[in-house]
C-alpha cells in the first residue's frame, strides 16, 4: 500500500520555532527511551493479537525523507477540519501506527518512531502499537513532550528539517436566510470575505446532511491563489475570483481584494448554531425520545436474554444497538462507535470492541456501554 506525503511543510527546527523546553526531562532520560521499555516489547513477552505490523509502512514513509530532505515527519490524529472522528481516507495516524483510538500524535524519525497519547489510551496503545514504536505516556513524569523530544533527537544531526501536512497541524430556516445572517455579521465586522472550514458549521449553513463534506484548500504560501480551476465547471482561477495578482498580492488592484482586510474570530455560524428556535428545540426533544426508545428496547432485550443464558458479546451488542437506532425515524447513524465493554475491557478508556478482543457478556461481570445517535 502506497503512503504519500501531501503538501510538505518544511521548517528549520529550533526551540524558539516550536516551543521552549521546560527542563522536565533530561537528555540522559530521553536518550534511554526506547520501545524495549514497554511491557509488551520485553524479551519473552507475548504480543497481543491486535497489533498491526508497521515495519513496511514505516520503511515506505522513510524512503520519502530523502526526496523531501527531512529528518522527521509529524502525523496528527485530526483531519483538515481538526475533527478527531475522521473518514477512512483521513485516518493517516491510524494507518501508520496501527492505533485506532481518537487521540494521539506520531513522529517518525529515520531510525525510530514515537507515539504520544493521554491517559485514556495508555492500555489500548500498549496493546495495539507494535514494537517499532516508543509509547510516550503524555504528561507522565519522565515523559518528554513532542517538542522536547523532536528537539533532542534532531539537535544531533545537521539537517533539522521536519515535515507535516499543513492542512492538519420540522420547519427549518432556509440556507438563504442563514447566508443573510452571515452577511449581517460580516458587515458588523467590516469584512468582505469569510472562510468556514468546520464541518459542523459548514453543514449548519448549507443544510447539507450527507456524511462527507468537502472544502477548498489553499496549498501553501508559495502557491496560494495561483492554481488552475479544479473542475470543468469552474470558469475562473481563484486569483481572478478574489481579484488578486498571481502572487496573491493586492498591490495595485482596484475593488475588493482578499488581502485588504483580515479579521480572525469565531464565525457567526458558531453562535447561530447555539440559538435554537421553537421548531429546532422541539426537534431536539423528539430526537431524545426516539433515541431513548431505541436504547430502552435494546437494554430490555439484552438483560432478558443474558439472564436466560443466550450468548451475547460486546460486538453483537454494539451491532444490535445500532440496528435499533437505525430503525428510528430521522436517524442518521451513530454519534461515535459504541463503547461496548465487558469485564476487564471496561477499564480500557474509549475501548472499541473488535473480533480479536470480543468478550462474552454475562451476569458475572459488569457491562459498560457508552453510545449515542444522530438525528435530524
Amino acid at each position: 500500500m502506497d503512503f504519500q506525503i501531501y503538501y510538505m511543510f518544511l521548517g528549520i527546527l529550533t526551540s524558539n520555532f516550536i516551543g521552549q523546553t521546560h527542563g522536565k526531562v533530561t537528555d540522559e532520560q530521553m536518550a534511554n527511551i526506547s520501545p524495549s521499555n514497554r511491557p509488551n516489547c520485553k524479551p519473552g513477552a507475548t504480543k497481543p493479537n491486535i497489533q498491526v505490523n508497521t515495519t513496511a509502512r514505516l520503511h515506505d514513509l522513510r524512503q520519502l525523507f530523502n526526496v523531501e530532505n527531512i529528518e522527521a515527519y509529524l502525523i496528527p490524529s485530526e483531519d483538515a477540519h481538526q475533527s478527531e472522528y475522521t473518514s477512512e481516507y483521513d485516518a493517516r495516524r491510524q494507518f501508520i501506527t496501527g492505533f485506532d483510538g481518537s487521540y494521539g500524535k506520531a513522529v517518525v524519525f529515520r531510525d525510530k518512531a514515537a507515539f504520544w497519547t493521554d491517559g485514556r489510551y495508555f492500555l489500548q496503545a500498549e496493546d495495539q502499537l507494535d514494537c517499532n514504536w516508543i509509547l510516550m505516556k503524555q504528561d507522565e513524569v519522565g515523559v518528554p513532550s513532542v517538542e522536547e523530544y523532536v528537539i533532542f533527537v534532531l539537535k544531533s544531526v545537521s539537517n533539522k528539517r521536519y515535515g507535516a501536512n499543513t492542512f492538519l497541524v420540522g420547519s427549518r430556516r432556509s440556507w438563504q436566510n442563514k447566508i443573510l445572517d452571515m452577511h449581517a455579521a460580516m458587515d458588523s465586522q467590516n469584512v468582505d470575505f469569510m472562510i468556514i472550514t468546520g464541518l459542523d458549521e459548514t453543514a449548519c449553513v448549507i443544510m447539507e446532511e450527507n456524511e462527507d463534506c468537502y472544502c477548498l484548500y489553499l496549498v501553501d504560501h508559495e502557491r496560494k491563489l495561483t492554481q488552475n480551476p479544479s473542475d470543468s465547471m469552474t470558469k475562473s482561477t481563484l486569483a481572478e475570483h478574489l481579484n488578486t495578482g498571481n502572487t496573491g498580492s493586492c498591490v495595485g488592484r482596484t475593488g475588493l481584494c482578499v488581502e485588504n482586510k483580515i479579521y480572525q474570530s469565531n464565525t457567526p455560524v458558531a453562535l447561530q448554531k447555539a440559538q435554537k428556535n421553537a421548531v429546532e428545540r422541539e426537534g431536539m426533544k423528539n430526537a431524545h425520545i426516539r433515541d431513548a426508545v431505541a436504547l430502552i428496547t435494546f437494554v430490555a432485550k439484552l438483560e432478558k436474554e443474558v439472564k436466560e443464558g443466550k450468548r451475547w458479546t460486546e460486538v453483537s451488542a454494539a451491532e444490535e444497538l445500532k440496528k435499533h437506532r437505525l430503525a428510528q425515524k430521522y436517524n442518521r447513524g451513530l454519534s461515535f462507535p459504541s463503547i461496548s465493554s465487558s469485564g476487564s475491557n471496561g477499564a480500557v478508556i474509549h475501548y472499541f470492541p473488535t473480533p480479536a478482543t470480543d468478550k462474552q457478556i454475562t451476569t458475572n461481570e459488569m457491562y459498560l456501554l457508552d453510545s449515542g445517535g444522530q438525528y435530524l
